[in-house]
């Protein structure tokens, strides 16, 4: 399996159908799981430069984008609303 030239991770089979992950050290997986977890790092990697973009991290970027619509969403909007009110009040 690999993944190594785009993204820097790979899997390597242990035998006995286990695989390793190299940023999951300890873990051992099936198959599918280590070809899961190469997609999440690649996905990661996209993710990055999403992130970038919008002037955030990527844990702040899938923070704000897991927050559903209940009130938790709108406590982070009314604080951003009130930092914006009070930037316009000091020019």
């Amino acid at each position: 399996m690999t993944g190594e030239a785009q993204i820097g991770h790979q899997a390597r089979c242990v035998g006995q159908g286990q695989w390793v992950v190299s940023f999951l050290p300890g873990r051992t997986l099936s198959k599918n799981q280590a070809s899961a977890a190469l997609r999440v790092a690649e996905e990661l990697d996209a993710m990055r430069g999403y992130a970038a973009a919008l002037g955030l991290t990527v844990l702040e970027l899938v923070g704000l984008a897991m927050m559903d619509n209940s009130a938790e969403r709108l406590w982070s909007l009314g604080d951003a609303s009130q930092a914006l009110s009070r930037l316009g009040r000091a020019q």
